[in-house]
């Protein structure tokens, strides 16, 4: 499954694309719910939460490609979509619960669950939309990368998600909320200059990861520490691809013998191009050695 042509000329030209040709990249570990079973209701998406299992890297290939091609999806192509990568776990907010997810940590803050919990649906036009939103994120960096204008459409289409103020450039772009979730950007005088749209949409872009719950997770095993990165679920997955093709960035990952970032060529590979094959070695041994104690 491909990209839309347009928008898949748009990125190449800008470069946008990973060395792969993919915009999805690779990011290491991938782990989050999968629904037991999801079907459509009317214009929800209903999902029985579990067990179903979990999505793991080997899922993930093309992801956001295959996302963008949900704006002009049909039904089918959603539950299909949902069925093996999961939901996007809508609350009351009209965003994905993760937004709220410090209630998880901290138990005085007030969490978010997903519409209907413990039996969650969500709107059927919230896909729709936020491959739209997806999307025009991916127009609106394309065009700034090749030094072009931005259209005040894409602004907008990429605007309707952050339920927040954008900072405002001097009185020339501001931000009201229409809705409980909806903001439209409103020009006053003057179009904003290159660098002012690239505040702006790194400004959308940290929001989606935000409200993905997008963080780096650390594990400590054994002898040695553990960094990965952790999207909160599908939405926050997408966050993540959406803002490594924003920066045109290779991918990354986070290698298991030194701990420095690194570009990973594989979607399962543990080490970096320094440590490679030694690195590998050396654990494969401690490995043998440790289920020789054990045995």
């Amino acid at each position: 499954m491909t990209q839309p042509a347009d928008l898949k000329l748009a990125t190449e030209l800008a470069g946008m694309h990973a060395p792969s040709g993919q915009l999805t990249r690779r990011v290491g570990a991938t782990l989050w719910p999968r629904p037991a079973r999801v079907w459509i209701d009317g214009d929800r998406l209903c999902s029985d939460p579990g067990p179903g299992g979990v999505v793991t890297v080997d899922d993930t290939d093309r992801l956001l490609e295959r996302f963008l091609r949900l704006a002009d999806s049909d039904e089918q192509e959603i539950v299909t979509f949902a069925a093996q990568l999961g939901v996007l776990g809508i609350c009351a907010h009209g965003l994905p619960s993760t937004h709220a997810a410090l209630a998880v940590t901290f138990p005085d803050r007030e969490g978010c669950n997903p519409i209907g919990w413990p039996s969650p649906y969500e709107p059927v036009l919230y896909w729709r939309s936020l491959a739209r939103q997806a999307k025009a994120i991916l127009r609106w960096a394309g065009l700034l990368h090749r030094g072009l204008p931005v259209d005040d459409e894409i602004r907008l289409t990429a605007a309707r998600l952050v339920n927040e103020t954008i900072p405002d450039f001097g009185g020339q772009i501001l931000i009201r909320m229409e809705d409980a979730d909806l903001l439209v950007v409103h020009l006053e005088d003057a179009e904003p200059t290159s660098e002012q749209d690239r505040v702006q949409l790194g400004w959308l872009v940290d929001q989606w990861l935000r409200i993905g719950d997008v963080r780096l997770a650390f594990s400590f095993a054994g002898s040695k520490g553990t960094l990965r990165f952790e999207p909160g679920g599908l939405f926050g997955s997408v966050a993540t691809h959406v803002a490594l093709a924003v920066a045109r960035s290779a991918g990354i990952a986070f290698c298991a013998s030194c701990t420095q970032a690194f570009p990973p060529r594989r979607s399962t590979q543990k080490y970096c191009s320094r440590c490679g094959d030694r690195a590998r070695m050396r654990d494969a041994q401690r490995a043998r050695r440790a289920r020789r104690r054990s045995g």
